[in-house]
């Protein structure tokens, strides 16, 4: 069945018209591959609607990065997310309902620089942070550079930090904001040894999408960066330590033992294994949370 004839009459402005071409590909002159198998779809676009709103697809279409591949492959998005890209395009339009859907759709529009897009993204994340989307948004936010949006998101971490650590999200996070998280002096937490079990089943989990032995120490140590100088051991107390840490496979016993003594010994103590943290003082619980100086603020002389 064709499509029907004079179908602009009943079109009554450009949206309307718009979404008609990009659900019928009525006129396309270009595609896309979009995603992997066994996923991979193709979907079709028109290059004027696509260059009108984007200097990256005039780039590609007419400019020095014209695209020599027909279909042209996007790999790192999936099909049902640069649909509703492309669907903004054509429509203006954009269903936010669904966290992973923003964070798809906010690195879509920044990288074929669409910012009204990108705004519309950031407020709903700004929007629905909590502690199962919040490291994800501050990873999203540290990508685009976005000050604001990070230091938002390091607000609920501070605040909910022991939901943080709950969160089955935070076994998917990167361990470079497990290493921000870990540098915070004010987090919700009643212990050190919250922190340390976190860090643990991070690394088990980051074990396994590596296919490695998450029982095996040398395995597990390996995926863990510098995240054991950044927990401060000596808060705990003797039987936290011996009952938890001392018996995990991320410490050896060369560790485990000099640092107990240390937390047990109050005159002479045997040296700290190097790189591990001298801090005595424990994270604080408190309503008050200083802001990062990386966020400037005027204050207005008193009238």
């Amino acid at each position: 069945m064709g499509l029907p004839c004079d179908w602009q009459i009943n079109k009554k402005n450009i949206s309307e018209r718009g979404q008609y071409l990009f659900e019928t590909g009525q006129w396309s002159d270009c595609e896309f591959i979009v995603g992997k198998d066994p996923h991979r779809q193709i979907l079709k676009g028109h290059k004027l609607f696509l260059v009108i709103s984007s200097p990256v697809f005039e780039a590609i279409f007419y400019g020095n990065m014209t695209e020599k591949n027909d279909p042209i492959p996007i790999q790192d998005v999936q099909p049902e997310i640069f649909k509703a890209f492309l669907k903004y395009i054509y429509t203006d339009k954009v269903d936010l309902d669904c966290f992973e859907v923003v964070c798809g759709l906010c690195h879509c529009a920044k990288k074929y620089m669409i910012p009204p897009l990108v705004d519309k993204c950031k407020k709903y994340l700004t929007s629905d942070l909590s502690p199962q989307t919040v490291c994800k948004a501050y990873e999203l936010a540290k990508s685009f550079e976005d000050p604001i949006l990070m230091e938002k998101c390091l607000q609920v971490i501070r605040k909910n930090t022991n939901k943080v650590l709950e969160a089955p999200s935070w076994k998917d996070i990167e361990l470079e904001t497990i290493l921000t998280v870990l540098k915070e002096n004010y987090l919700q937490i009643n212990s050190e040894i919250e922190l340390f079990n976190a860090v643990e089943c991070w690394a088990k989990a980051e074990c396994a999408r590596k296919l490695l032995d998450p029982d095996d120490r040398k395995s597990i140590r390996s995926v863990i960066g510098n995240a054991l100088s950044k927990l401060r051991f000596l808060t705990l107390s003797p039987r936290e330590f011996a009952e938890g840490p001392a018996m995990s496979l991320l410490l050896i016993q060369e560790e485990a033992f000099p640092i107990l003594m240390n937390i047990l010994c109050t005159c002479k103590k045997p040296s700290m294994p190097e790189g591990f943290s001298l801090n005595r003082v424990k994270r604080k619980i408190s309503t008050y949370i200083p802001v990062a100086p990386t966020i400037k603020r005027s204050i207005a002389p008193a009238s």
